[in-house]
Order: C-alpha cells, then sequence, then structure tokens
C-alpha cells in the first residue's frame, strides 16, 4: 500500500528557514545563501519521507 501526505512542513525542525529569512532581511546573508538554506531543509524533508516509506 502507498502512502502519501498533504503537506508537510517547509520551515525545519528548528526554525532554520524563519532565521535564514530574518538574516536576510537584516542583509547578514544573501540571496544565495537563503535559497542554500532553503534546498537543504527541502532535501532533509524528501530524505526522511522516503525513509518513512511516504511518496
Amino acid at each position: 500500500m502507498k502512502k502519501s501526505i498533504i503537506a508537510f512542513p517547509r520551515i525545519g525542525s528548528n526554525r532554520e528557514l524563519k532565521f535564514a529569512l530574518e538574516k536576510y532581511f537584516r542583509k547578514e546573508i544573501t540571496e544565495e545563501e537563503l535559497q542554500t538554506v532553503a534546498k537543504e531543509i527541502r532535501l532533509e524533508n524528501w530524505k526522511s519521507q522516503k525513509e518513512a516509506g511516504i511518496e
């Protein structure tokens, strides 16, 4: 039986994206660095879902 989920939190397990966005607004990091944080969170979320058997 296949499993799926409707939504998955994108902010990160420790609110990493929120903190990165705040740093970006304060001009402490670049847009590229913000995008990198977001990408790392997405990859970690996909990995967690795959390990749990969720497609």
